[in-house]
């Protein structure tokens, strides 16, 4: 009855589904794109069981419709299923199973206790020196990292982390109002003067799989510049005279550059603690660039600092794809049955020759 009814449409109803999609916009372009997709598979398959129906019956012309359609459905799952190609859910067991492992974040705000999400809730509150966080560089393996060592996840995750941050305090319209669900308290760091410090990474379940947890510190920055280096075009980056981690104040020696044989000493501008220097020992460097970040937590006029979150969130692609993949056959396997039956009985109801 519905491919019936189905070869009734025409091609203006499918055009006119169309314009509507293309000029709507949200759920309702989803909801109509799928509509149009239904409208045509019901119109062609719907015209070929009136013409298969003509040479074959209508019971057999439909089984062999279908079992057409289900066949090039399978095919098209198995190619979706083998190539990763197939389309993904967003949440629960379409897509939790069905998404690439990837990093989510989660949470951000002046203080991090609990953190939740879609993917579950975990109490953070031991952040940094609770049982069970580790410096992403460390060797102690967590949960299952067979793609990649900390060092590579904390890679992986520091994008996403950082992109939280932008979107939270982004002067842009509508970007803060797009992760406002992640965002816990008032956040009031500069979007050009932040920088993620202090990584851990703990062992988690997320979304009932074993997986990692990241948390960091958003804090406030400032670059000091290299100054004039005596007069000199270029010098060479010779000796660290500060660690990462220490606190500095205004004239602290940092960091001693060689020029034209000469040793060229230079010293912090401002109080902070310093979190990383722009060069590495032999490096060249010029005058007037940035040499060192100072986290400003805690100085006049410097925001708070913020804490960020991110999940690992494990999943296994091609599963949309093959749950359409084992449908579809189980479906073709039905109409083939059919097919046979059908065949069967009109051999039996045939008159035999003498």
């Amino acid at each position: 009855m519905l491919l019936g009814l189905g070869a009734s449409l025409n091609t203006s109803d499918i055009a006119l589904l169309a314009t509507e999609a293309a000029t709507s916009g949200g759920e309702g372009t989803f909801v109509k794109g799928i509509a149009i997709t239904i409208a045509f598979i019901v119109v062609f398959v719907g015209s070929v069981w009136l013409l298969t129906s003509m040479i074959l019956g209508a019971k057999l012309g439909y089984f062999v419709t279908g079992a057409c359609l289900f066949a090039v459905m399978t095919l098209l799952s198995l190619i979706w299923f083998v190539t990763a190609l197939g389309p993904r859910g967003e949440a629960g067991f379409w897509g939790d199973l069905g998404t690439d492992t990837a990093w989510h974040p989660v949470a951000v705000g002046p203080e991090g206790t609990e953190v939740e999400s879609r993917w579950g809730s975990w109490d953070i509150s031991d952040y940094p020196d609770g049982e069970g966080w580790v410096d992403p560089d460390a060797d102690t393996p967590l949960a299952d990292l067979s793609e990649g060592s900390l060092t590579s996840e904390l890679q992986n995750a520091n994008p996403v982390m950082e992109a939280l941050v932008m979107d939270a305090v982004s002067p842009i319209p509508g970007i803060v109002d797009s992760v406002e669900d992640q965002v816990t308290g008032e956040i009031s760091l500069d979007p050009q003067s932040f920088t993620i410090t202090d990584y851990k990474m703990k062992e988690v379940e997320v979304a009932g799989k074993d997986s990692v947890i990241s948390v960091g510190r958003a804090v406030p920055t400032q670059q000091m510049m290299s100054g004039d280096l005596g007069g000199k075009a270029e010098g060479t980056v010779s000796e660290f005279l500060v660690e990462e981690g220490t606190p500095v104040t205004p004239g602290t020696p940092m960091m001693e550059v060689e020029a034209d044989g000469e040793t060229i000493t230079l010293n912090a501008d401002q109080a902070g603690t310093l979190i990383d220097y722009g060069f590495e020992a032999d490096d060249a460097i010029k005058p007037g660039v940035p040499f060192a970040t100072l986290d400003m937590t805690g100085q006049p006029g410097a925001p708070p600092e913020a804490v960020v979150t991110a999940v690992r969130v494990r999943g296994s692609v091609r599963v949309p794809a093959f749950i359409y993949l084992v449908i579809s056959f189980i479906l073709l396997i039905v109409h083939l049955i059919g097919v046979s039956k059908i065949e069967k009985e009109a051999r039996l109801t045939q008159p035999q020759l003498a």
